[in-house]
């Protein structure tokens, strides 16, 4: 599973489609192909934030080998810098472009210094930039762990912690990890009442700063999602994802914040977590989610129709995938795709 730009709950409301393991399989298969496509169309290794070392042929001794043109490796932060095993100084170099970036998509050496590229014993991967990989870091906070973690457990158990999903790429403390599957966790609400009915849409809880807007929780067998917070009553949305109503007496309350995770993703190492430490999700850009997001639909209504959708007859008959789509790639293309550079020989 590489980074996805959406997640299994965006395209399960997209498409109104009711949870089960059956489903869960497709549409994963569905975002992973999408995603992929997302970075094949843009010409973008990675759009998440990855630590690590990329390689460079050394540019020549031209005068403009100044640039390093870093093609499909977008730049979020530099860490060192190396040419034929030398380490060049941060004074030597400009990130560009200075008024646009991060990401940046050249190094350029700086003509005020003494700084140069140099090929070292051949001028191929002469050069090393070790940094930050990716288009950009933005995070928003999410919520707390409800546990210590130590440095295998893939099991993390969080409070309340809204617009994480499966595919999802949170961080704790310094540590990045890829969220693959949700599960339930108690609440301190262990005995509620409800009474069936559509109508019937207020839950009186203990403490209402335990939970937050767009929460699913599980009350016997029927989901609901809350929809607001007012004190101590959570408003909800009764008899979510295809599960029935019905009338609860005394009946726990469980939220979906048991994430299984992936660790020491995108270049991070595992550490031990405290309990009470915060949670953060990165926030792809936002054409990239959508597009994500419509390559997975497009994919699954393929794959329903026996991949027959299509429009006009003849000679002009054609996969049918939406004119939204091509508006989509339109867009996401203008403002992340990479510009292709041409070379003379």
């Amino acid at each position: 599973m590489g980074i996805w730009y959406t997640t299994r709950e965006d395209v399960m409301s997209a498409q109104d489609i009711k949870a089960s393991a059956y489903t869960a399989r497709d549409i994963d298969r569905a975002i992973e192909s999408g995603a992929r496509a997302c970075d094949d169309l843009l010409h973008v290794q990675t759009f998440a934030p990855t630590i690590g070392t990329r390689y460079f042929d050394y540019p020549g001794p031209t005068v403009a080998s100044v640039r390093l043109y870093l093609d499909e490796h977008p730049l979020i932060s530099l860490t060192t810098l190396t040419s034929g095993g030398t380490a060049i100084s941060a004074s030597d170099y400009l990130l560009e472009p200075v008024n646009a970036g991060p990401p940046y998509r050249r190094i350029e050496l700086n003509r005020g210094t003494s700084g140069y590229w140099q090929g070292g014993s051949t001028s191929q991967r002469a050069i090393a930039v070790a940094g930050v990989w990716g288009w950009t870091d933005d995070a928003e906070t999410v919520g707390t762990t409800a546990e210590a973690l130590d440095t295998v457990e893939t099991g993390v158990d969080c409070a309340a912690i809204p617009g994480v999903g499966v595919g999802s790429l949170i961080r704790i403390d310094t540590e990045r990890m890829v969220v693959v599957d949700k599960g339930w966790l108690a609440t301190a609400d262990t005995s509620v009442s409800l009474a069936s009915g559509n109508s019937v849409q207020t839950l009186a809880v203990t403490s209402g700063a335990a939970y937050t807007t767009g929460e699913t929780l599980l009350i016997d067998a029927e989901r609901l999602r809350i929809v607001d917070v007012a004190g101590n009553n959570l408003t909800v949305r009764r008899a979510v994802d295809g599960t029935t109503l019905a009338a609860h007496a005394a009946a726990p309350v469980y939220a979906q914040r048991t994430l299984t995770v992936t660790r020491a993703a995108l270049g991070t190492t595992a550490a031990t977590h405290s309990t009470s430490a915060t949670v953060t999700r990165w926030v792809p850009p936002a054409l990239l989610s959508e597009l994500n997001l419509a390559y997975a639909v497009n994919n699954l209504l393929q794959r329903q129709s026996g991949y027959a959708r299509t429009s006009g007859t003849g000679d002009n008959q054609r996969e049918a995938s939406g004119r939204g789509i091509r508006e989509i790639e339109r867009d996401a293309k203008s403002g992340l795709g990479r510009t292709m550079r041409t070379a003379a020989v």
